[in-house]
């Protein structure tokens, strides 16, 4: 080999060697990212049972007690014998009076109650899970059947498993503390 291959063929294993460091580096810095933002432990869905929500439903539907009947039917546990699920005990219903956001009632939020100092609200920036409207006012919105119910469960209990990519790329920990919101909760009874 003469100097300018010599010195071609340094400068390639140079750019190589850089090229791969980079690589690495991002790899790391992407790992960080997503280990650094770990998925709910445990959550709440909070749902609207205010009478202009509830009038909406056709019949007796009720969005509360449709997610407490798939509680009752998905049991309470490891749903696929891995070991690896939470339990649908980690996901709990709330009552509220009043979102302000009658219009398109009944409505549901999913709020992360990990953190034992706030409760977060969650939201997931797919449109195929949350439009545009429901991303801005971090609420699940028209609640009146069993389909869109069982959507929203499907949704929490994704969040929860860690295991479905679409859900997990989907949602987002809006930083926003559910206990500053203006829903309208029924009293503590003391």
């Amino acid at each position: 080999m003469n100097t300018s291959q010599t010195d071609a063929f340094y400068t390639n294993m140079v750019l190589l060697v850089w090229t791969a460091m980079l690589a690495l580096l991002l790899s790391q810095s992407y790992l960080t990212n997503a280990l650094s933002s770990p998925t709910p432990s445990s959550i709440r869905i909070r749902i609207c049972n205010g009478s202009s929500c509830e009038s909406k439903c056709r019949g007796a539907f009720n969005p509360l007690k449709t997610l407490e009947q798939l509680r009752r039917e998905h049991g309470d546990g490891d749903s696929n014998g891995d070991g690896d699920d939470h339990a649908i005990s980690d996901i709990e219903f709330e009552e509220t009076y009043c979102m302000n956001q009658c219009k398109r009632g009944p409505n549901a939020r999913i709020i992360d109650t990990s953190d034992d100092d706030c409760d977060s609200l969650l939201i997931f920036e797919d449109p195929l899970h949350m439009n545009d409207t429901e991303q801005k006012r971090k609420s699940f919105q028209g609640l009146t059947n069993e389909n869109r119910v069982k959507f929203v469960w499907g949704l929490a209990r994704g969040v929860l498993d860690a295991k479905d990519e679409d859900i997990l790329s989907s949602f987002k920990d809006t930083g926003a503390s559910a206990s500053k919101l203006s829903d309208i909760m029924p009293q503590k009874k003391s």
